[in-house]
This record gives C-alpha cells, structure tokens and sequence, in this order.
C-alpha cells in the first residue's frame, strides 16, 4: 500500500538525515520523499484505477508541491527547505495515518498477509527462467561493460558507439528482446516487462552517466551555478538571467541540495537516467488511462524509451517540466475523461468508418468524484510547470484544448484556468521576453521544421546522425498514420482521432516563433507519447502469433536510429575534470564585470556562485570567439589573426578580458564539423605569441589567455 510505504519514509528520512553521513544516501532518499509524502497525502482521496496512474500522479503532484514549496522560500528570500521538509511531514503524517486506518477498517489479519499460492510445477520454473534470465544477463553484462568503456576513447567521431565495447551491444539486445517478449507475450503480468524496460532505459541513457567523470553537455554548467549560487546565498540571482525568472526547477533541486549538503555538480550527471526513467512512468500512466491494456500499456512505454532522440532529459528546467506535463495530463485524462464518444468524433469518424454503429471503444475512462481537489491538483501542476520553462506550459493548453474540444476530457471551465494561469506567468515576463529574445519575430515555418533534418541554424551535427533522427521521426510518423488506419477500420475511431489531434496540437506552438530554431525538435517531444500510445494500441488489436514480429520490426529499427543519433556524437558532450577545475578557477579569480570569451563551444562556466561576475558580458551565454568573428574561421596569417581577435574584444567594452581554449572546444569543433582544427590551433598560436595576451591560467587541457590593455 503506497500510503504505508509514504507513511514509512517520513520517519526513515528523518532518520537518515540525522544518523546517515553520506550525503549520496541522503539526497536519494530525501529525493524519494519529496515526491512520495506529499504526492500520496494529496491524492488519498482520489480513486485511480491502477498503480500505473496512481504512481505518476503521486509524482507529478508531489514534485509539483515540493517545488512549489520551496519556490515561496526564494521569492521570500528565506531559503531554509529543512523546515518546508519538517512542515510537510507534520501535515502528510496524520493525512497518511487516517488514510490508513480508514483502508484498515474491516479486513481481516488475512488480508494483509500474502497469499499462499501452489508450489510451482516444473513447467512454471521453465517460464520463469526464461523470463528473467535475459534480463539477468543483459543487466550483469552492461555492468561488465563499464569497466570496458574508456572516456578518452569515446572523445572520437562515432562516440560511444565506438567506445561501447561487445558486452555493451548484448545487453542492448539481451534486454530488447526480454522486453519485447514479455510485453507481447499472453499472459503477461507488471513485473517483469516494467524491469525489461527500466534497465533498458538504464543502458541507453546512464551509460555515460556511469563513465564520464565530470557532468556531460556544457550548458547543464549554467544550470548548476542557479542551483549553487541559491544554496550559497539564500535567494535567487539577478532577474537579468532567465533562469531566475523561470526557477522552479533550480529551486527544487537547491531545497534538496540545501537540505542533504549533496552539491549539484555531484548528481547532475544522473538527472539523465532519472528524467528517462520518470517519463517512461508518466507514458505508462497515459498508455494505461487510454488503453486499459497492459501489453498497449508495455509496448507503449517501450516504444516511447526506444524512439525519444531528443535528448532532453539533461538537467534542466525542459526535462523538469516534461515530466510534470506528462503526469498532468495522465492525471486529467484518469480523473476528468469521458469514456462515450462525443458528437465531433462521431462526426469526423462518420466518413472514415461508414457507419456510426462501427464506433466503438474510449479514449478515457471517468473515475467519479473528487472534482474539486482533482482541478486544484491539475491548476498546482500547471503553475509549477508554468513556472519553470517558457513553452511547456502551452503545450498543456494546447493539447488539454484538443481534449476539451474533442469532447473526450477536460472542461472549459479548467482549461480556461490552466490558460489563465499559463499566460499569466508569461504576462509578469513578457517585457523581459520581449526585448530579450522576442516573440513573433523573425518568424519561418520553413526554418522551424528544418532543424530536424540538420540544416537549421543550431543544427551542426555530422550528416550520419541529422539523417538518423529525420528518419526515426519519419518512421514514427508512417507508423502513426497507419495504426490510425488500422484502429479506424476496425471501428476504433473514438481512439484514433482524438490520439491523432493530441499529436498534432503541438505545431500550434511554431504560432510564437521557432524557439531559438529549436522548434520541430520540440513538436516531436511533445507528440511522441501520443505517437507511441496509438502506435501500441493499433499493435494490440492484430492477432497473438502476429504482435511480436510486427513490434520487433518496428521497434528494432527505431531503437537503431536512437542509439546512432543520441550515441554517434557523444564525444561533443565530453567535459574532462580538469576544465572544470579550470572553470571554478576563472570564476573565483576573475574581477567582477569581466569579458571571458570562448574560443569555441563547450566548455564549463558559470556553475559557481560567483557565476553573476560574467552577467554583464552576456546575461545568458559566454561569448564564442569564431561566432563572433565569422571572418577568423577561414585561414589567415598571424598579424590578420590578431587583428580579428582584437576586433572581437573591443565590441565587450574595456574591462578585464579572457580568452579561452580547451580540449573540449577542439574536440566539438572537430566531431561537429564546426571549425577546422588547424585553423583554431592557429589562432591559438597567434595568440600565444602576441605581446597583447600573456598566459593566465593553465591545465592539461585548458588555456587561459589575459589581454593586456
């Protein structure tokens, strides 16, 4: 029973807090508690159907408390979690006992005992081992693999899939297969698939989180120094950083750094596998909600974990808000669906099925009762999600829109609050949005899509992987529009459509521009869980002896072109240790108003406290040398060099300035095709050379340059 097991952890976390002194152990169960407490206190009088929808919703709206907790300690610039924490074990506590007690009423000593079921026969010890041994083996193999992986080797062209040695790619395989078995296989019990699952998902996206030494992606850096700079000063940063006007997200995780003493740059790195793992869940709980099939349900979740190329499950305000998005709708589909189709979807299912006598099946299913607390829940979400990410929040109203349009969920009345709420977050902003970044301005549906197949403005990655993810999208897409075929044929029209418009609806958010030519990726993010629940949905409805080659065939190419496009150029996310200590050293040491120009992508900086030292430069980005002189990218001689680089200082005014090289630059110019490696190691030696710099700082594979004014 989940209220039990919420029950247990407040005094098992106090516990460990006070007798425990590894901060890892502390921050992991105080992690669990922050969501589990309040989640499962707040839902006690809700009546979900299944574990799958209960157990997102707990997390959905007890992160969604939590951060919304520990949001009011930094605006009120009194930033102490431990109480917020002490607070919400006093109130969950006798939430939690009475909800137990009142369960308790009744049953029998029985009923709390397990069941004694007969002693398996040797046919049942045969099934079992076939059903755990792949996973055995796949988990003990990727375990093995890891001592295999060298970082330095995967620094290279076809990153970790290079890197990765045998064991690795039969796990992979071990584990596809085991989960592709047991969630098409009949009978099929929770279990077992649910394992397949997680620890594949654990070997595509906590491989690098396992090997590499320092957090991986350069711009997690600047979400770390948020964190840090709120757990060592007790208030948010200056509002001229986006981050601080959006900061849920780096409240939630300060309260929890605060609380535990882990620091960000210790966990930063398993925030990947985390948010992979918690959006595989929330997918279930959808899948679950709609199909109320457990193999839709398992193939659903496997789908979505294979297919997700993205990449967004980084530390970040993006893959926060992703998972409460998620949870906020499975929890609006459980609570507020309507199970008989509604007059539009018969209409538009008219035409395609013939007759409407053939529309059968439900998008949703009703649980009754509780629909206050169920819309208070729904609208706490939404102001969390609202405030920690600018666009999530309108893909909510645009596809709880589609519900309450469609007439399968939702209401007017509650859309019309998530919308208020949504826009007025952005309305506080929207003069900093505005003259910042700009809305409906520079606007192309053209270069919005382009960016999926790697021609768009922030799309620099080799041919290989841009063709790999534009042929999973449309793989994925070829694969929804045919099981939407295949569902409205077979009567199940009332499904289709409305999965349908759920996967369109996020094109309405290229209406407020391309997100920094970001956009198609972000359409595809949002759309997928719907893709992959009609796509599983459509599988289930062909006979037995047939679902399991079919999903095989599909699920096997898409898992290819994941790992090729996710894994292939891994390197250009490598940061080696020492460039971290090289960045702590230019933030601690550099005087305050300071131009620190990089000479290419990737390289760690403002992840300190002291990170509000480079906000006058640029309030969002460290300046890049070759961006800012286009010219220095093609070959010069040495007195030209100087003269470009020269050039490019003197638009950051005449303060302090720093020029920056590192291995990790070269090694991103390199795998990304951006600069030519000799011509950077030019300008290096240029600079190096001239009496207008002097070395200031240096490592193994940083190079710190002072320009003498």
């Amino acid at each position: 029973m989940l209220d039990a097991l919420a029950l247990l952890f407040v005094p098992l976390t106090a516990l460990v807090l006070l007798l425990i002194s590894s901060a890892s152990v502390k921050f992991s169960c105080v992690l669990i508690a922050s969501a589990l407490v309040p989640g499962t206190a707040a839902l006690v009088r809700l009546e979900l159907r299944t574990l799958s929808q209960t157990i997102s919703g707990i997390i959905a709206v007890g992160i969604s408390i939590s951060a919304a907790g520990s949001l009011g300690l930094a605006w009120a610039g009194w930033f102490h979690p431990v109480y917020l924490a002490i607070a919400f074990g006093a109130i969950s506590t006798p939430v939690l006992g009475w909800d137990l007690r009142r369960r308790s009423v009744g049953m029998t000593r029985a009923a709390w005992l397990p069941r004694v079921s007969m002693p398996p026969t040797p046919a049942t010890w045969a099934n079992l081992a076939l059903a755990w041994l792949p996973l055995l083996l796949g988990s003990f193999a990727w375990a093995m693999s890891l001592h295999h992986i060298h970082i330095a080797n995967v620094v290279g062209m076809t990153g970790l899939i290079g890197a990765a040695p045998k064991l690795w790619y039969i796990s992979l395989v071990l584990l596809l297969a085991g989960a592709l078995v047991s969630s098409c296989r009949r009978p099929t019990g929770v279990l077992v698939p649910t394992l397949y699952i997680a620890a594949l998902t654990i070997v595509l996206t906590g491989t690098l989180s396992a090997v590499a030494q320092a957090p991986v992606f350069d711009y997690v850096y600047k979400h770390i120094g948020i964190i840090a700079f709120l757990v060592a000063h007790g208030h948010l940063g200056p509002s001229s950083d986006i981050y601080n006007r959006w900061p849920a997200a780096f409240t939630y995780a300060a309260a929890l750094s605060k609380v535990t003493g882990l620091q960000p740059l210790a966990y930063a790195n398993w925030a990947i596998p985390l948010f992979s793992l918690l959006d595989g869940l929330m997918v279930a709980g959808i899948a679950q909600t709609i199909t109320f099939s457990r193999r839709a349900t398992a193939l659903a979740t496997l789908l979505f974990v294979c297919a997700n190329w993205i990449g967004q499950t980084y530390m970040s305000p993006q893959a926060f808000a992703f998972v409460l998005y998620l949870g906020l709708l499975g929890l609006v589909l459980a609570k507020f669906g309507r199970p008989r189709a509604s007059r539009l979807v018969s209409r538009l299912a008219r035409p395609l099925t013939g007759s409407p006598r053939r529309l059968r099946g439900r998008f949703a299913s009703k649980v009754s009762g509780q629909q206050l607390l169920s819309s208070a829940l729904v609208l706490l979400i939404t102001f969390a999600i609202s405030a920690a990410h600018q666009l999530t929040p309108y893909a909510v109203c645009a596809q709880l829109a589609v519900c309450v349009l469609l007439g399968v969920a939702g209401n007017y009345k509650l859309l019309a609050l998530v919308v208020a709420i949504s826009i007025g977050y952005l309305a506080a902003n929207f003069q900093f949005i505005q003259s910042h970044y700009g809305i409906f301005e520079g606007y192309s549906l053209l270069s919005a899509f382009s960016v999926a197949s790697g021609s768009g403005p922030v799309a620099q990655r080799p041919e290989l992987y841009s063709n790999a993810g534009s042929g999973l999208t449309l793989l994925l897409l070829l694969a929804s529009f045919i099981s939407a075929v295949r569902l409205v044929r077979a009567g199940r029209a009332q499904t289709a459509i409305p999965l349908l418009a759920l996967t369109a609806a996020p094109i309405a958010l290229l209406a407020g521009g391309d997100y920094g030519g970001e956009g198609s990726l972000r359409i595809f993010l949002f759309s997928a869980p719907w893709q992959c629940v009609l796509i599983a949905y459509a599988l289930c409805t062909i006979r037995t002896r047939w679902l399991l080659p079919l999903a095989g065939a599909l699920i096997t190419p898409i898992l290819a072109l994941c790992v090729i496009t996710t894994l292939g150029n891994s390197g250009s996310s490598i940061i080696p240790p020492s460039e971290v200590t090289a960045g702590q050293y230019i933030e601690q040491h550099i005087p305050s108003g300071s131009t620190v120009l990089l000479a290419g992508e990737t390289f760690p900086i403002r992840f300190t406290p002291d990170y509000t030292k480079l906000l006058e430069t640029d309030p969002n980005n460290e300046p890049e040398l070759f961006s800012t002189t286009p010219a220095l990218i093609t070959p010069h001689p040495p007195a030209r060099i100087m003269t470009l680089v020269l050039k490019a200082f003197s638009t950051f005014g005449s303060g302090p300035a720093f020029l920056v090289f590192s291995e990790s630059q070269y090694a991103y110019a390199r795998i990304e095709e951006t600069i030519p490696t000799a011509v950077m190691e030019a300008v290096q030696h240029a600079v190096a050379q001239s009496a207008s710099f002097t070395l200031w700082y240096s490592n193994a594979d940083t190079t710190v340059y002072r320009l003498q004014r």
